[in-house]
């Protein structure tokens, strides 16, 4: 039980300082394109990207819909990160197979820690564009502290295991928006960008500590190493950011490597629905309602209180085999929450919406993980899990662009009544799958 504390621990810290950013980034994006239009200087990355939403409109003859511009720079931003997550979220499961969960743990706390860096001294939007690449690129905290929990809990307790995982998710969607919220609300300064300096100089501190306690307090969990092979490492990465061998190639590893695809596949549909949408939810406030960073933080912890009771006080308490009935709830709380969304005019049916949408979040994700780890064997569960989440980062990597491109074009009603139709999908799936043991199937 240690071992699990102090997973939870660390995660918890690291996510902390990850959330610090959320609730700023209506704030951030509109900041850098205000400074845009009124520098003499311009910047070429964020200048690039104007351009290209105006070739845009102009080739398909949209309505003029600048009002809605900074939604889609903050896609292209969420989708970036993401699609580097893609790319990273094998290699570094890969690694943590064969040079030890804790080493790699370290080097990616210590990536990350650069990245907050960057961001600090980020004066212009291209240099805030390279902090969110380096965090992209070497953030992969998440990967392998749920492959750690995966070590240390065996299958009858894994699914209470990963609502640690999601109850640390929860408690940092709580604490770090309410941070960055908080100290952007409380500098003295007159420019935008020295107001987010001391926020990120926050997260900064946060990270070190999580890196701190990852070296003092963390034990290495993993028995069996892999063999280090260099050709094995390139093809499987070649493999495994793959879109099309990743997601219908099959390539698991393991005995129930059928079973481990189709959670695969339905993770991946799942967040490419939900992703888009989440990450569009505060520029929603921000059009409707003016939201301010603070207000945007208090409703990260509305969602984040509701996801921490629904984790900590059932997801970690549901029988083993209940995992599918949980995640088939919260999947199916998704479409009333999106649709509500679609049409809140008030604060007041935003926060009844965001209510159902913290019962989904806080339940699929954890659950599927746990049906997911079940199915794996022990010795390739870094392997694998980095393959489930570098599916869940590929949707996360096209859902913001997409979903914000849709946002764009089509207006937040259209957007997100599509997304609630389309949650129909994933909860079919996974209703016909079938997470009977090996045993069971044999003694029928």
């Amino acid at each position: 039980m240690k071992s699990i504390y102090v997973i939870f621990m660390i995660l918890y810290l690291d996510l902390i300082a990850f959330t610090i950013i959320l609730p700023l980034f209506p704030s951030i994006i509109e900041f850098y394109d205000n400074k845009e239009q009124t520098s003499t200087t311009k910047d070429g990355s964020l200048r690039q990207i104007h351009d290209c939403m105006e070739w845009f409109k102009t080739t398909l003859g949209m309505p003029d819909r600048r009002r809605y511009n900074n939604v889609l720079v903050g896609g292209i931003l969420g989708s970036i990160f993401s699609l580097l997550q893609f790319i990273c979220s094998p290699t570094i499961g890969f690694l943590s197979d064969v040079l030890g969960r804790k080493k790699v743990l370290v080097f990616s706390m210590l990536g990350t820690l650069t990245s907050y860096f960057i961001w600090w001294k980020s004066e212009t939007f291209t240099l805030f564009l390279v902090s969110r690449i380096v965090g992209g690129l070497l953030k992969g905290s998440v990967t392998i502290a749920t492959t750690m929990m995966s070590d240390v809990t065996n299958k009858e307790n894994r699914g209470k295991g990963m609502a640690f995982i999601g109850l640390g998710f929860s408690l940092g969607f709580i604490t770090g928006p309410m941070i960055g919220a908080y100290f952007v609300s409380k500098a003295k300064v007159d420019t935008l960008t020295h107001a987010f300096a001391l926020p990120a100089q926050v997260a900064m501190v946060i990270q070190l500590v999580a890196l701190l306690a990852t070296v003092f307090l963390l034990d290495e969990t993993i028995g069996e190493k892999k063999e280090f092979d260099v050709k094995a490492l390139i093809s499987k990465i070649w493999s495994y950011t793959n879109p099309i061998s990743l997601l219908w190639g099959g390539k698991s590893s393991g005995k129930s490597s059928k079973t481990l695809h189709q959670f695969t596949i339905i993770n991946f549909i799942y967040l490419l629905i939900f992703s888009g949408l989440e990450f569009t939810l505060t520029f929603v406030t921000h059009e409707r309602f003016n939201f301010t960073s603070m207000q945007q933080g208090k409703l990260f912890l509305f969602a984040g209180i509701i996801m921490m009771l629904v984790q900590g006080g059932y997801v970690r308490r549901m029988k083993h085999r209940n995992e599918k009935k949980i995640a088939i709830q919260g999947m199916f709380a998704m479409i009333p929450a999106m649709i509500t969304i679609a049409f809140a005019s008030t604060v007041r049916y935003t926060y009844i919406a965001l209510a159902l949408y913290s019962f989904g979040a806080g339940t699929v994700v954890p659950c599927l993980t746990a049906l997911f780890s079940q199915h794996s064997e022990n010795i390739n569960s870094g392997e694998n899990i980095g393959i489930f989440r570098s599916a869940g980062a590929l949707a996360r990597a096209i859902a913001p662009f997409v979903t914000c491109t849709l946002y764009w074009s089509l207006g937040s009603v259209s957007c997100y009544l599509i997304g609630a139709g389309l949650f129909i999908l994933p909860l079919f799936l996974l209703s016909r799958v079938s997470v009977e043991s090996e045993e069971e199937k044999k003694s029928k």
